[in-house]
């Protein structure tokens, strides 16, 4: 069975990792490399309903994210899983969230993330982290998890 090492999530990026690492506006500083978690807070990476559009300037996150990859050693996969809400189709929500994470995916390439570690993968609307009653709850399903697992 595989291990997974930690989760990055849009609104809480939480792992065990070799370094604390503080992200302010564009930037992100290693503060140390003792072992330990560390904590990134974004609320960036939320696509606009039934896009693979992001709603906000997601550059920082990207860019953050990216540099937390690059440090992950080869014994270890990066899964990039896009969310959808329950708004629509349930097969083409499984398409757009699959959708959503390829664009993750081509972006964290472009930031000089291997490829051969990514894996992209759509789970439309069966993993909700919020009520699909709200609009509020539905922005926060509509989302990409970044999730390292053991090989």
């Amino acid at each position: 069975m595989k291990k997974v090492l930690f989760i990055i999530f849009i609104f809480f990026i939480s792992c065990k990792t070799n370094q604390n690492v503080v992200v302010t506006g564009n930037t992100l500083e290693i503060i140390s490399d003792d072992f330990g978690p560390f904590t990134v807070h974004t609320e960036k990476l939320i696509f606009k309903s039934g896009t693979d559009e992001l709603i906000e300037n997601y550059t920082s996150e990207i860019l953050a994210i990216s540099k937390i990859i690059k440090k992950i050693s080869d014994e270890y996969t990066v899964e990039i899983s896009g969310h959808t809400d329950s708004v629509g189709d349930k097969d083409l929500n499984f398409a757009l969230s699959q959708k959503r994470a390829e664009k993750i995916k081509k972006l964290l390439i472009q930031q000089g993330c291997e490829a051969s570690k990514l894996v992209a993968k759509g789970y439309g609307e069966t993993r909700p982290l919020a009520s699909n009653k709200t609009k509020n709850g539905r922005q926060q399903n509509r989302r990409i998890e970044i999730i390292v697992i053991e090989n």
